[in-house]
């Protein structure tokens, strides 16, 4: 049994590697989804007012959520097919309960399910205003109005940070289907699933640069928890 479990044990870590690799691939195609917007709006809308550029935000956000929605679900699809193959030993198990759920539910889920408070579009809209509020807050001090720096606006709309934000919640997103998807697996086959244990990649980083393992992840490693025990799901934060 001990066997049994460290090849289970390994087989979960090879498919979270090939989910990350997708993760990160996925918030590359959002960022530049992203871009295509703002340089389109940059061309053709003009701002004047603060309800003109919340317009606008909204607007950025409604269109985001659909390429988000639907990674969603092909990265909840991808997690449940691979593990079900791995509980499952490939079908060789008897008595495995596979759970009924399509890509299209899934992606329906993620535009009402919330995450850290928020469904997905007031997510998107938080990210892509984040350093617009900042610009709007310091411009206003200055004494310019809205139309005087609608041109910084536009530009802050695509800004680094900006760009950033949405890369981090188009990861977190898709790293939340992922988890969901085990979670439905694992409830269903509580016969077989005895418990869970966390495993934190460790790596090293800092603070300051965002990079490696976060403290909270890393004093979480190894932590192991009996059915029916409280216990945070992944991801903890955004990614």
């Amino acid at each position: 049994m001990i066997i049994e479990q460290k090849i289970t044990e390994i087989r979960i870590l090879e498919i979270q590697a090939m989910l990350n690799g997708y993760t990160d691939k996925v918030a590359g195609v959002i960022v530049k989804e992203y871009s295509k917007l703002v340089n389109n709006i940059s061309s053709q809308v003009t701002l004047g007012t603060i309800e003109e550029v919340e317009a606008v935000v909204t607007g950025l956000a409604s269109e985001l959520s659909v390429p988000v929605s639907r990674t969603f679900g092909a990265a909840g699809m991808a997690s449940k097919v691979s593990i079900d193959s791995v509980l499952s030993w490939d079908g060789a198990v008897e008595g495995f309960k596979p759970v009924a759920m399509s890509r299209n539910q899934l992606e329906g889920l993620a535009l009402t399910q919330k995450i850290n408070g928020k469904v997905l579009v007031g997510s998107l809209e938080g990210a892509i205003s984040q350093d617009l509020t900042r610009l709007i807050t310091e411009k206003r001090i200055e004494g310019k109005g809205i139309a005087q720096m609608s041109r910084e606006i536009k530009k802050s709309l695509g800004s680094e940070m900006t760009l950033r934000n949405i890369k981090t919640e188009a990861r977190t997103y898709t790293a939340t289907a992922s988890s969901y998807a085990r979670e439905l697996t694992y409830s269903q086959n509580q016969d077989m699933v005895k418990g869970y244990k966390l495993l934190s990649t460790l790596e090293n980083g800092n603070v300051n640069t965002g990079q490696g393992t976060c403290p909270r992840c890393a004093a979480m490693d190894s932590q192991q928890w009996a059915h029916g025990e409280q216990r945070a799901l992944t991801p903890f934060h955004p990614n």
